[in-house]
């Protein structure tokens, strides 16, 4: 060896530098110092200088085993148990790293959950102070990530109450009912938390049904005509009354043709309600029509006209149902969106996410 490599003295033993910060020695044959105890008692400064040591220390390795022949003769083992007896000893050495590798990892994820308890804890400091001074939103966004830390039923409740302060009353809700699922699982609520979470739920659910927007939706097996189809179909049948049959315009033409005189104005109009009101009388007329003996052309025409008012009378429906369902006694959760021409209109967020718009005006 050179100068500044391992020296082999007449006695089988080796001394100098090895590549670690400090000199270490080696001893072969029947003393000799394992590899695993010269890694243990090394005191690098770097992880270079742990990988010099163990590139070193595999030198050394290899040097005794270059060496088991003169070795053998002292200690009387033949070359075949030499290097089995340097297997049993590299096992040994492996076994070793495997058992210091898990306690590492063991001592690491055991300090990675303190950090994890400790951010959850500075998380929900932090919400804290956001609450105080009514900053709810980002108080709740910090108190949900501080539950996805460390889920603790106390968190929960936290942020299903800045929930509901928020107004976001279904996701409250939902907070509060798994709190009070949790009472027969592993880590049940105490009883305070559930007597909240109890009371916090119907003040939630006391929300929800007061900013219900309970409108029913529209069922039509098809689109609808315009009212400008109706009105100009009215007219032409109105028209064809007296070509069409005599007799019928003889009987029933002159309170038809008003009829549908009167029903083509207000629809015209836009006022669909009193339309409403008014084909009433004109159906009337033509159902009594019905009822004598027509022939086949006249029947025809009443057919027809019977299809457009009922038209008529499933748009005017539509609108009573929407102003009788808009007509709420309390007019919680309308908020105004101004006045212009003496037309008033609110706005109210319903609880699915969809907006509604209110109208009022009063028509000449």
């Amino acid at each position: 060896s050179g100068d500044e490599g391992s020296r082999v003295s007449e006695g089988g033993r080796s001394e100098g530098s090895i590549g670690a910060p400090q000199a270490r020695s080696l001893s072969f044959g029947g003393s000799c110092a394992s590899l695993s105890s010269l890694v243990r008692d090394a005191s690098c400064s770097s992880c270079a200088d742990c990988a010099t040591s163990a590139a070193a220390g595999a030198a050394a390795e290899t040097a005794s085993e270059a060496a088991s022949p003169s070795l053998g003769e002292a200690s009387g083992a033949t070359p075949t148990e030499e290097r089995l007896t340097l297997r049993e000893k590299m096992r040994g050495l492996s076994s070793g790293f495997k058992d210091r590798a898990r306690d590492a990892f063991k001592q690491v994820s055991e300090v990675a959950q303190g950090t994890e308890a400790e951010s959850a804890q500075e998380l929900f400091e932090r919400a804290k102070a956001l609450n105080k001074e009514g900053k709810y939103k980002r108080a709740c966004e910090l108190i949900e990530e501080a539950y996805a830390l460390q889920p603790k039923i106390s968190t929960a409740l936290s942020a299903a109450n800045l929930r509901l302060k928020l107004g976001d009353f279904s996701k409250a809700a939902a907070a509060y009912r798994r709190v009070i699922a949790a009472e027969t699982s592993e880590h049940p609520p105490s009883a305070s938390e559930l007597e909240m979470a109890r009371r916090k739920l119907k003040e939630a659910e006391d929300e929800i049904r007061a900013n219900a927007v309970n409108v029913s939706l529209l069922e039509r097996k098809s689109v609808p005509q315009s009212l400008a189809w109706h009105a100009a179909q009215l007219e032409e049948l109105s028209d064809e009354l007296f070509s069409e049959s005599a007799s019928l315009y003889s009987e029933f033409g002159v309170q038809l043709q008003d009829g549908f005189r009167e029903v083509v104005r207000l629809v015209r109009a836009r006022r669909l309600i009193a339309a409403g009101l008014t084909l009433r009388q004109v159906e009337k007329t033509v159902t009594r029509a019905c009822l004598s003996q027509r022939d086949e052309q006249e029947r025809a025409w009443l057919t027809t006209a019977r299809g457009v008012l009922t038209g008529l009378r499933t748009r005017s429906a539509e609108v009573q149902t929407a102003l009788r369902e808009f007509d709420e006694s309390s007019s919680a959760g309308w908020k105004s969106a101004g006045e212009t021409s003496g037309v008033r209109t609110e706005w109210r967020a319903a609880d699915d996410g969809s907006l509604w718009v209110r109208m009022e005006a009063e028509l000449d």
